[in-house]
């Protein structure tokens, strides 16, 4: 006690000597008339913290078979019990963030220590709990540290070694708990090198390739507000030319828009996220309002998906704030999608298929069609047109040879620029026919066949179902390999005009 005393005097006044305020409070965790009182001080003396890193733990290794009940609820409450009654406390501002310090005990167990084992898990538990409800949390489940903390404890050093577990440095251990506060978006992570013979079932792998081949995250979903499997997901997403360098090929006047295929791909995206199961099918799409970069400056959307009628139903909105953080106008509803989860056929099948021509000769090239359209290298995904007919058009897709974003494409589920091929398919028989620009209104039904990366080559059929009484072009629209193996397909694809 007295050696660690003053360690923590002679941590305080290092904090100190770098300019850091520091107000040390101390109470029995267990007490809790000292402890309302501590929470008390802290609210009266700082006001509401902006988040509370929870350490605390108490360890007594025995076998449960040596334990009094006394002793077991004495180790669990110091660890569990208090990490509850400071949420309740209401010392942590609303929007505040909670790192709660589990043990990897708790996510592998540990011989003699089932009661700071449960504490820890319980704890991990309450982290994903709040993180589910908005709440900014993560726990880190946590190894042994060399020359501090419970692991460097006569008698527990010896055995870890023993085990061959790897001990990490404090430096690397808190780096990496910034950068997870910072960076991270999971509720719960394991902080450890080797676990050695305590991970005798090889629960943990080490993974060269972290995060990039072990992640889950979807690009278009960045930070959930709100997230409860299977009822509601609130996310928000960024769209700027460093995140999305995409935009500067997909600019009106030099004013970016996002493309209603990323707005398709961001519901597929969410549906996932809260169904847990990838789309195949997402039904009654509506651009409604543009999403734009006014300036070029970024674009704060939010992302909705909520229960309803069997499926889900989905928005992306935004709000208009001025220069002073003020908000103007009611919240805007750009795009509007469906999910409704199961396996839904596609009407390829019962197509009759077009004819391919033996000698592929673009009737029109890729230059032709981009002399009109206004799409930069990486949107530029028609490579030309086959055959043109007032009742239908055959083109041939390219994956584009300049990327979508500079670093590395993220793992996108819905095809997008498999689709964005037959929108411009579509839209140039418009072009051919009737001299107009068509963008994007309405799709009925966006269907994808896997949720894969995109082929490199395949043909796109567009087929023309007339025009509403308001000027609109209707098609389906397909999109297949060689073989004809269908890919994707949109049925009653709505169009609107514009003059050229």
């Amino acid at each position: 006690r007295i050696k660690d005393s003053a360690q923590l005097h002679r941590s305080i006044e290092e904090l100190k000597a770098l300019g850091v305020r520091v107000n040390y409070y101390r109470c029995d965790l267990n007490d809790h008339a000292a402890f309302s009182a501590a929470m008390s001080d802290i609210k009266t003396e700082l006001g509401q913290l902006d988040g509370v890193v929870h350490f605390a733990g108490l360890e007594r290794s025995k076998l449960v078979a040596d334990k009094t009940v006394e002793e077991f609820l004495l180790i669990f409450k110091t660890k569990a019990d208090s990490a509850i009654n400071m949420l309740k406390s209401g010392v942590v501002k609303e929007k505040g963030f909670w790192v709660m310090i589990s043990s990897i005990a708790g996510k592998f167990g540990n011989l003699g220590q089932s009661d700071y084992a449960a504490a820890s898990d319980y704890i991990s538990k309450l982290s994903v709990a709040l993180t589910n409800k908005g709440i900014r949390s993560f726990a880190a489940d946590m190894t042994g540290y060399a020359n501090i903390g419970m692991g460097v404890r006569p008698g527990v050093e010896a055995f870890l070694k023993s085990q061959e577990l790897d001990f990490l440095y404090p430096e690397e251990g808190m780096n990496a708990l910034a950068d997870e506060l910072v960076y991270g978006k999971t509720p719960e992570i394991i902080l450890s090198g080797s676990l050695g013979k305590l991970d005798w079932d090889k629960q943990l792998r080490f993974d060269p390739d972290f995060p990039a081949s072990g992640s889950q995250e979807f690009h278009f979903i960045e930070r959930a507000g709100k997230s409860v499997k299977g009822l509601e997901l609130e996310a928000s997403k960024e769209f700027s030319h460093e995140k999305d360098p995409y935009l500067a090929d997909h600019s009106i006047n030099g004013t970016p828009y996002v493309p209603g295929v990323m707005g398709i791909e961001t519901f597929a995206e969410a549906a996932a996220s809260v169904s847990g199961e990838k789309p195949k099918v997402l039904k009654d799409v509506r651009f409604s309002v543009p999403l734009k970069l006014l300036r070029g400056k970024p674009l704060n959307a939010v992302v909705r998906a909520a229960a309803a009628r069997g499926g889900y139903d989905l928005r992306i909105e935004s709000d208009f704030v001025n220069a002073k953080g003020v908000k103007l106008g009611s919240t805007r509803t750009h795009f509007s999608g469906r999910f409704e989860p199961g396996e839904q056929a596609g009407a390829w099948k019962d197509l009759e298929k077009p004819a391919l021509p033996k000698h592929a000769k673009y009737k029109i090239s890729s230059e032709e069609i981009y002399k009109i359209y206004f799409h930069g290298p990486s949107f530029r995904v028609l490579d030309g047109i086959l055959s043109m007919e007032k009742e239908a058009v055959l083109g041939v897709f390219k994956k584009p040879s300049a990327a979508l974003w500079r670093v590395k494409t993220p793992g996108l589920i819905f095809h997008p620029m498999v689709l964005e091929a037959l929108f411009q398919t579509c839209g140039w028989r418009d072009i051919h026919f009737s001299r107009r620009i068509m963008l994007p209104d309405a799709v009925g039904r966006a269907l994808v066949y896997d949720n894969g990366p995109d082929p490199d080559r395949l043909y796109t059929y567009g087929v023309y179902k007339g025009e509403t009484e308001d000027g609109k072009t209707r098609y389906d629209a397909y999109a297949f390999d060689g073989e004809m193996r269908p890919v994707a397909e949109l049925r009653d694809y709505v169009m609107i005009p514009t003059q050229i």
